[in-house]
């Protein structure tokens, strides 16, 4: 898009650029009212809106009721020029289809039980049971552990102190699901049943509208399941049941097939304490097993219909942040997110920082080259949550990169149970609706803006989440504890120094990347990105593929750094190569105090308070087309190093005066975006070493983009 086209559009940005917001349609749903309040969304300056199913729902859930009020909105949207955005269930989280699809006990979602039993007198071999083990415990350690054979294990049981028994069974029915269970998301036929009663369903009666009105689907917060430990209220005639782990009846196979073993063998070793070892392979080829079979039972599938539809396959993982998090529900979410064409996140609260949640969602967004990346935000603020608030929770997300806003949320009633679901409603219940274009006004123009061309990123840091899987076993503790906080850390200081990056997934490494020399430089490519540097960060173990693609960079030239020591394990396994290979880049000490000479060639911009030191509270996103360069800069009000839990009132830090030095070999003079209005205005700045010195200023809270020119351009003619 040109300059003088990005500028036209900035007085009034379409649709695409405007939030969608959670309908809640969780009434019995009237034609005329729907319709009435999507011309309420119209005023309010809004694009178009997610069609939800949600608490206090009368209309039965994907009937013919359902589908009509469907297809008023549809109607509706296309006389407003909106958007009109399915949701894939009935309520949350995503698969289930109201109970549909775990009507059949196959399809529903399941558990590996574990318990300690001292003996075998009670003990019955069911279709149930998974595996029998004998041991011995020795000052808190499982040892001299010994599999039993279904046909003798009775006979094999001599000798031991206690045993170990892992058995399936699926969860107990929920009201949470209608009467049933969740469902299954590593059952790939399930999820093929998920699509045929819900998505199938919506394309008998508006595949003529998919790609057009109706640009995609929502899914919300699938996961594979959760570990827990010590949960007495299970128990059967064998006693207590002290645990409860992740499984599918189909696990054993895929793990055979993929790691050539059998994973029954090493369940003690996966779950409990085993040996003073805590790094283990067989638990990183365990997690790597789940994520895998999730993965292509649920996004892949899902991704190619909505592909083969015309639709955009858009919505959020559940517990994306921190790796701890992730492991427990999803494995890695970034391995998700390659299958989805607008990859998002979820934004609770005004307190929660998630910085790390937008960096996965757009790293692995620009590898692929999708354009939109979604956030549902606004969620648990309260009646009392401001304009000044909703402007700050969506600038630091928009300044990462997400710019497909989906306010949570937009009620259709407030009658009965309905008005006790999250505040507030983002519709004509609240006194301030008149006004909301205000907010859609300046949020499209940002997303407008920095939608042109491509982003400017150099960096890429790996992600440690593999290193996660291989110390959990179900709770977290000090080993977990302190990888998180490593990462945490060093996600942090590389945003405040203004050392912007993506993450690499080293799945995704493994088959996306490749190293190459562009213009006499070495270049890491993966997918549609380039790097000019790789930062390892503190992390147990690290995929020998993920070496050679790193070894291979350092021997023709490239930057790669090490925060604090290599990993000790190389595919879980004790190894030196990591520590070998850091010899041959540049070593930095664990506090950061060396780092910036292992950044020298990546410093593209400086964004300094006026003590003349990075401003640590202010984030950048900065995107490149043919002829100008766009920098957004964002004041968070909080230092990044700072407390992750801040309510917006309280973000208090401001910038009167504030430098910006970068964008050397620009010869356009560089102006200012209003947001206010759209129109261009100018800026104090003058070329010093060769390079742009900009001085502007932040208040509280504030934000501002500037645009570089590439060639001189009279801006008054624009």
């Amino acid at each position: 898009m040109s300059l003088k086209t990005v500028l036209n559009e900035l007085k009034l940005p379409g649709k695409e650029y405007r939030g969608k917001p959670f309908w809640s349609w969780n009434g019995e749903m009237n034609a005329q009212e729907l319709s009435d309040q999507i011309k309420t969304m119209k005023e309010m300056g809004l694009g178009g809106f997610f069609m939800h199913s949600r608490t206090g729902l009368t209309t039965t859930y994907l009937g013919e009721e359902w589908f009509d009020g469907v297809k008023a909105c549809v109607d509706e949207a296309k006389k407003n020029d909106m958007e009109a955005w399915l949701y894939d269930e009935d309520r949350w989280p995503s698969g289930f289809a109201g109970g549909y699809v775990t009507k059949k006990v196959s399809n529903r979602i399941g558990y590996l039980f574990f318990q300690e039993v001292k003996s075998l007198k009670l003990f019955k071999w069911t279709t149930q049971s998974i595996a029998l083990f004998k041991c011995k415990k020795v000052k808190g350690l499982y040892q001299d552990i010994q599999r039993l054979t279904k046909k003798n294990y009775k006979k094999e049981s001599k000798g031991a102190d206690c045993f170990l028994y892992f058995y399936y069974d699926k969860n107990p029915s929920s009201t949470n699901f209608n009467g049933y269970t969740y469902v299954d998301t590593m059952n790939e036929d399930a999820i093929k049943e998920f699509i045929e009663i819900t998505h199938e369903a919506y394309k008998k009666r508006f595949g003529k509208e998919f790609g057009k009105v109706i640009p995609g689907i929502f899914t919300d917060e699938p996961y594979f399941g959760a570990a827990v430990y010590n949960k007495n209220d299970l128990k059967n005639n064998l006693g207590d049941v002290t645990g409860k782990f992740w499984w599918t009846p189909k696990l054993p196979q895929f793990f055979k097939k993929k790691f050539n073993y059998d994973i029954l063998d090493h369940l003690p070793a996966i779950f409990l304490d085993t040996s003073e070892n805590r790094i283990l392979q067989s638990r990183w080829h365990y997690f790597e097993t789940l994520t895998s079979m999730f993965v292509k039972a649920y996004s892949k599938q899902i991704h190619k219909w909505c592909s083969d539809n015309k639709l955009q396959y858009t919505g959020h993982m559940l517990e994306e942040p921190t790796l701890m998090r992730q492991t427990v529900r999803v494995g890695s979410a970034m391995r998700s997110y390659e299958y989805m064409h607008a990859p998002g996140m979820d934004s609770l609260t005004e307190y929660w920082r998630e910085y790390d949640t937008a960096k996965q969602v757009t790293s692995v967004a620009r590898q692929f080259g999708n354009k939109w990346r979604l956030t549902e935000t606004y969620g648990c603020t309260g009646w009392d949550f401001n304009f000044k608030g909703h402007k700050a929770i969506g600038d630091w997300q928009a300044v990462l990169g997400i710019n497909l806003r989906c306010q949570h949320l937009s009620w259709y009633t407030m009658e009965g149970e309905a008005k006790r679901d999250y505040p507030a409603s983002i519709l004509h219940q609240s006194p301030w609706w008149q006004d909301y274009s205000k907010v859609e006004d300046y949020f499209a123009r940002v997303h407008l803006a920095m939608t042109q061309g491509e982003e400017v990123r150099d960096i890429l840091l790996v992600h440690p989440i593999e290193s996660m899987w291989a110390v959990y076993k179900g709770a977290h503790d000090e080993v977990t504890d302190n990888l998180d906080g490593d990462f945490r850390n060093m996600t942090d200081y590389l945003l405040r120094n203004h050392l912007d990056f993506d993450y690499g997934d080293e799945d995704i490494i493994l088959r996306h990347a490749k190293v190459t020399m562009i213009n006499k430089k070495p270049i890491l490519i993966i997918g549609k990105a380039k790097y000019q540097t790789i930062v390892v960060p503190p992390m147990y173990t690290i995929r020998s593929t993920t070496l050679k693609v790193i070894e291979k960079f350092i021997e023709l030239g490239g930057n790669v750094v090490f925060f604090g020591d290599a990993p000790d394990y190389v595919d879980c396994k004790k190894s030196s190569l990591a520590k070998d290979l850091s010899t041959k880049g540049n070593l930095v000490e664990k506090n950061y105090k060396s780092s910036f000479d292992a950044f020298e060639n990546n410093r593209r911009i400086s964004i300094q308070a006026s003590n003349n030191t990075e401003a640590s509270a202010v984030l950048y996103l900065w995107r490149e087309d043919q002829d100008n360069h766009y920098l957004f800069v964002v004041n968070t009000g909080q230092t990044i190093e700072g407390k992750n839990f801040v309510a917006v009132k309280d973000k208090k830090i401001s910038y009167p005066q504030l430098t910006i030095v970068g964008f050397e070999g620009c010869k356009g003079t560089p102006f200012e975006l209003n947001l206010e209005n759209g129109l261009p205005a100018t800026v104090s700045a003058k070329i010093k070493n060769g390079k742009w010195e900009l001085n502007s200023s932040l208040e509280e809270l504030g934000s501002r983009i500037f645009v570089y020119p590439k060639k001189k351009t009279n801006t008054a003619k624009l």
